[in-house]
């Protein structure tokens, strides 16, 4: 027998005190759903600056052979 036919045979408050330990469950569940859809976009943030930090270090980097590279470029050019 299912929960709606027993509907008819439950008090107000046994229907009041379901509903409260649904709808708590419900809320403590989207509360850990949140959590980790933060800590996901948290992990693709520290990946995202990780790898931006990495390529600014290599830009810095090959600055200098970059700029050998020009000159030699414009001087067998001239």
């Amino acid at each position: 027998m299912s929960a709606a036919d027993e509907g008819g045979n439950r008090s107000l408050g046994q229907l009041v005190s379901t509903a409260t330990s649904e709808l708590s469950a419900l809320v403590h569940d989207e509360i850990a759903l949140a959590k980790a859809e933060l800590r996901q976009d948290a992990k693709r943030v520290v990946m995202g600056s990780t790898a931006g930090i990495v390529a600014g270090v290599l830009l810095l980097f090959s600055l200098p052979v970059l700029s050998f590279a020009l000159a030699y470029g414009l001087r067998a050019w001239t």
